[in-house]
Formats: structure tokens, sequence, C-alpha cells
């Protein structure tokens, strides 16, 4: 446990300072395990082992103690603390403010208990169950593709996992690299409500108007997912259109490290 005293964390766009939490250790640098498959055959002696290329979510845990004026006080900002934390279940960004040009895809799903140490003061540890990849803040800045060739350059030894987003009415291929060309026949989306294409959760979907979302994934005839993958290093990222209007293709590259 490193000491952080001074310093503080964003949750889900909120601020650790706007709910009285003072930070005073972090434990964020325990790399994630990498998932490996153990297998037993009876008469061998040991086991065999498949490394499956991937890695457990990893922990980021952070003590914290709060501060209030009353007891009243207390209770009420222990209580929005839960609220912040715990209101949906899902990953959300999280910043340190000691690494602010990273941020984790972290849920707080332990249960919270704040321990209080006089009326008006308590401390609790926070345990946030994180993907195992930390992401690049400048991986979030949408970058518009254009037909033809444009060349992204990916500042992590690690392949991504981008989100795309389409905009317009048209049958069209994206190559990516020396990666096998993914075609999509037909594909639909508006200003506000575009076609997105998520590698890493490999699907294709569109949010409706009435909030429900329809699945794309039939619009996608050929191809594979990880064929949109962006690798190592540079890369060239080719827009073929077959037929009718794009308006606009935008591309977060979703740059991560571990």
């Amino acid at each position: 446990m490193i000491d952080k005293s001074g310093f503080h964390f964003t949750y889900d766009g909120e601020n650790s300072k706007s709910h009285k939490l003072v930070v005073t250790g972090v434990d964020d640098y325990a790399l994630p395990q990498k998932k490996v498959i153990t297998y037993d055959i009876d008469g061998r002696d040991g086991s065999l082992l498949y490394d499956t290329k991937a890695f457990e979510n990893r922990l980021v845990k952070i003590q914290v103690k709060l501060i209030a004026n009353s007891k009243e006080e207390f209770n009420a900002y222990a209580e929005d603390i839960v609220r912040w934390l715990q209101d949906d279940v899902d990953f959300k960004p999280l910043i340190l403010s000691d690494n602010p040009n990273y941020y984790f895809m972290a849920s707080c799903i332990n249960k919270i208990e704040i321990s209080r140490t006089l009326i008006t003061v308590g401390t609790a540890t926070l345990i946030f169950e994180c993907k195992p990849y930390k992401f690049y803040c400048i991986g979030d800045e949408p970058r518009e593709l254009s037909e033809g060739k444009t060349l992204i350059v990916n500042p992590s030894p690690y392949i991504s996992h981008p989100l795309i987003k389409f905009v317009g009415n048209a049958s069209f291929i994206i190559k990516v690299g020396d990666q096998d060309p993914v075609q999509f026949e037909g594909l639909v989306g508006t200003e506000d409500r575009p076609a997105i294409l998520d590698t890493d959760l490999m699907d294709a979907y569109r949010y409706l108007e009435s909030g429900s979302v329809k699945n794309l994934n039939r619009f996608m005839i050929s191809g594979y997912w990880e064929d949109l993958w962006l690798p190592k290093d540079s890369t060239d990222v080719e827009i073929i259109k077959v037929n009718g209007t794009i308006e606009s293709i935008t591309i977060d590259a979703r740059w991560r490290k571990l």
C-alpha cells in the first residue's frame, strides 16, 4: 500500500473530494493474473498448462477517510458515498489523480464498510474490481475515418479493441492493415443514434428512440471481429464503400496497457 495523502480519484465523472473523502492510501500496482487452464491426466505427474492469452480482472484498493462536521452530516455523506459507488453495477471510468493520463474500467461491487473512529470521522477501504488493462485517456478521442486509408499509430505495445461508430446508409468494407477485410451490408445509423461496432464486446448494435437496443450483427456479412482490432505499432485502416451513403465513420481506439 503506497501512501497517497492529499491525492484524490474520480469515478463515473464524480470526484472523491466532493464526497468529503480524503485518500490515505492506494494499492493499484498489482498486475492482473493470467488466465491459465490446468489439465490433470491420470497416471501423469503434475499438470498441463494452457495459456488463454488473456488476463483476470484486477483489484484497485483505495483507503479513505470521511470527515464531517456533525453526526447527521456524517450519516448523510456515508449514504451518499454508497449511492455514488453502487447505485448501479457496471464498469465505469476510475481515474487516480497521480496518473491522470490513464483510467481503469472499474466497478465497486464489494460491501462498503465505514468504520467510525470518532463521531464525525470514519475510515474505509474501497475495493474496485477493474478490467485487466488500463486505458489511455487519449484513446477515447474519436477520430474520423475517411474513404481510403487512414494511418493510425498505436502508442501502446498491446493490441486494442476499438469502438467504431457509423452514420449513413451503406454497404462497406473495413480493412485493418494486413488483416482480413470485414464487410457490412445495408448498415444504417443516424447522427443521434449511430450504428455502434464494439470490437471488444464483439457486438454491433444501435440505441433506438424508445431506449431499447437493436442488434445489428446480421449486417456483418463477412469477416471476424478480431480483424478489426488495432495491432501494435502503426497500421492503415481502409474504408471501401460498396454502395450507399457514408456520412461519417469514427473510431475510438481505446489504447490500453497493463
